[in-house]
């Protein structure tokens, strides 16, 4: 139910960008900064669709509470970067310590590696924690542990 909704938000996303850049040069948004703000989005949304569809064909799972840790990471992560979106920088509290999404995708990933189950996850999780960093770096946050490489 999420998806039309996420489609939509690109979408004005993409309109109000637009619509800013027609705009005089005293009055425009950062072109290059919400160009890439709207990249990022995409790939988050792209990586979330797929791990999506990939669970919808697969049938039922069993809870996976491994994966609990990193998915509250992206959560803070993520809302961290929409206060920061969303607020005037005057009313703006100081940004919490951002959670290091990359140690927990390692350690998600390591597990997977052992066990072997899950592993078909890594590649969209690792894009998640790719975008999700990058968007809170473009959004003037610092999250840790963002410039490590991938695992393998």
């Amino acid at each position: 139910s999420l998806a039309p909704r996420a489609r939509l938000a690109r979408t004005r996303a993409e309109a109000t960008v637009a619509r800013s850049l027609s705009e005089p040069a005293t009055r425009r948004i950062d072109a290059d900064k919400s160009q890439r703000a709207l990249a990022t989005t995409y790939r988050l949304a792209q990586a979330a669709h797929v791990l999506r569809l990939d669970a919808q064909e697969e049938g039922e799972h069993p809870p996976m509470p491994e994966l609990t840790p990193l998915a509250g990471d992206i959560d803070s992560l993520l809302a961290a970067v929409d206060t920061t979106l969303t607020t005037v920088p005057e009313d703006r509290p100081p940004p919490p310590p951002l959670p290091e999404l990359r140690a927990g995708f390692t350690a998600f990933a390591e597990g997977c590696t052992r066990g072997g189950e899950n592993a078909s996850l890594l590649p969209e999780l690792d894009e998640i924690v790719d975008a999700a960093n990058g968007l809170a770096e473009l959004m003037g946050l610092d999250p840790l542990g963002a410039g490590e490489p991938a695992p393998g």
